[in-house]
């Protein structure tokens, strides 16, 4: 069994306090993202309705800044317990086996999904295509090859 030293254990929960206020710092911040991208829809909505148009670009920038905030607010609605969770099964158990139930989850679910964003994403914007689609894709594929 691994034994831990006061002082590691005092370091191990710095960077933890580290990470949960930048995590906290990140959700504060981006949390009002979704105020701006629901005025964007509530305006293409109206150009659809009052001009008979929808706009050419509200639509991508729509999804564009949902991705980002859907990105940068999971370790926030991670950290609250904000996120959707089906506990029927789960609230029987002790908190003990709740927290490894929940360790396993990630590591089965969590981990492999993060691996697979990252290696089909640095893929596709690695195609040489990806520099002739700046505004659809955004920052994203300003990444370098």
């Amino acid at each position: 069994m691994l034994e831990l030293t006061y002082s590691e254990i005092l370091l191990m929960n710095a960077i933890a306090r580290a990470i949960d206020a930048l995590n906290e710092g990140f959700g504060r911040l981006i949390a009002p993202l979704l105020a701006v991208i629901t005025m964007i829809v509530i305006y293409d909505i109206a150009m659809r309705f009052l001009a008979g148009r929808p706009s050419d670009w509200a639509f991508d920038v729509t999804k564009m800044l949902f991705g980002a905030h859907f990105m940068l607010m999971a370790a926030y609605a991670l950290r609250h317990h904000a996120h959707v969770e089906v506990d029927v099964l789960k609230r029987l158990l002790s908190r003990r086996k709740q927290a490894a139930l929940e360790l396993v989850s990630y590591l089965i679910f969590f981990v492999p999904f993060i691996w697979l964003l990252i290696a089909y994403g640095w893929a596709f914007l690695s195609a040489p295509s990806a520099t002739a689609r700046p505004l659809r894709y955004g920052l994203a594929s300003r990444l370098p090859h």
